[in-house]
């Protein structure tokens, strides 16, 4: 959830699809360049990252910059000469946007003649209470681990998890509010964590045409298709991997058993420290009834690191390297880790993620064997 308000904080407003390119202009005004010269590398970004498609004058402190759009899309623009001052703009087609900005605060320039950015703007209003909430919960978190007040700290978590079921609940209302925009189907996407199917796909299904057909909206809807596949309940999806002994794994020919799919990495803390809780599990039920798989996400340059984790962890159980012709981490839309899936004796999900780690997982497997 973290990765929300950032992506979001850092996105421009979505306002209309158009099915022919239109342009959009912006002209603006930047005060305080040394002698009134300058220039913008425009960026777009791909995969969260800034790629460079352009480059304008700045001229007597002014510029103007012009695109044609297909649909709207955010572009970030720098400046040449100290790249960390700039400016996120979302473009909506067919807008003539203006532009009143600083040198040194870009990031507050003035942005009129936009309903797009108008719309982003709105967004971002809406999560400034939250995001002041959250850094409140950090600070208080931070002290409390510094003075070992592990009471203190149980008591934050709660509230770091209200807190980010308000930023949730931020998104859902603003896309139930706003069916007509782009944006909504992008501050959708960016649930990373607990995308929650029950929930997001009404809100999808209640989106205009223009919204599913656009960029954003497509990537929705497959990712809602995916996560359908992975619902509590639905058969898990098979795959076979190899151990690190050598030996073929496969998940269906596990049925009998409670597997736990863990996705992990050697260098990721929380899943090293989740690895602990699970070889204790393992030690106290492993057998013919209950086997963890875990899966690691690991790069192939990484693989004697890996190696080292499973030896210092103490790991017992089967443990495989997810490399880029299996991929079985897009197949289970793994977006962070650590990420578990617990599947039944019957090959069904029954658990997922906060629900299979832990003390709820310890709880759920004492329920299922300890009788």
């Amino acid at each position: 959830m973290r990765k929300l308000v950032v992506a979001i904080a850092a996105i421009a407003a979505l306002s209309s699809c158009s099915s022919n390119p239109e342009n959009m202009t912006i002209n603006g005004t930047v005060d305080g360049i040394e002698n009134g010269k300058g220039r913008f590398i425009v960026a777009k970004l791909e995969e969260n990252k800034p790629v460079s498609i352009d480059t304008i004058e700045i001229s007597n402190g002014k510029f103007t910059y012009s695109e044609e759009l297909e649909e709207p899309e955010f572009r970030l623009f720098m400046l040449e000469a100290d790249q960390r001052k700039g400016v996120f703009l979302y473009l909506g087609d067919n807008e003539d946007i203006s532009l009143k900005g600083s040198i040194d605060s870009l990031d507050k320039a003035e942005v009129t003649g936009s309903e797009s950015y108008d719309l982003y703007h709105e967004l971002i209003e809406k999560f400034k209470g939250v995001q002041s909430e959250r850094q409140q919960i950090m600070q208080e978190a931070q002290m409390a681990n510094m003075q070992k007040d592990s009471v203190k700290v149980e008591s934050l978590k709660d509230s770091f998890q209200q807190n980010e079921e308000k930023a949730k609940q931020v998104v859902y209302d603003f896309a139930k509010e706003n069916n007509d925009a782009p944006i909504s189907a992008w501050a959708l996407n960016t649930l990373v964590q607990d995308f929650n199917y029950d929930i997001i796909e009404p809100i999808y299904s209640d989106l205009s045409l223009d919204v599913k057909k656009g960029k954003q909206g497509v990537v929705l809807n497959e990712r809602l298709e995916k996560i359908a596949k992975l619902a509590i309940g639905a058969v898990a999806p098979d795959f076979t991997l190899k151990t690190t002994e050598g030996i073929d794994f496969k998940l269906s020919d596990q049925k009998g058993k409670v597997v736990l799919i863990d996705f992990w990495a050697s260098w990721c803390k929380p899943c090293r420290a989740e690895n602990a809780n699970n070889v204790k599990l393992y030690a106290k039920y492993g057998s013919d009834r209950f086997t963890i798989a875990g899966i690691s996400v690991d790069r192939k340059e990484d693989v004697d690191k890996w190696k080292q984790a499973i030896t210092v962890d103490g790991i017992h159980y089967p443990q495989m390297l997810d490399l880029d012709e299996n991929k079985i981490s897009e197949i289970y839309d793994v977006r962070f880790i650590p990420t578990t899936v617990l599947v039944d004796e019957e090959g069904k999900i029954i658990a997922k993620n906060e629900d299979a780690r832990g003390e709820k997982l310890a709880e759920k497997l004492a329920e299922m064997f300890d009788k």
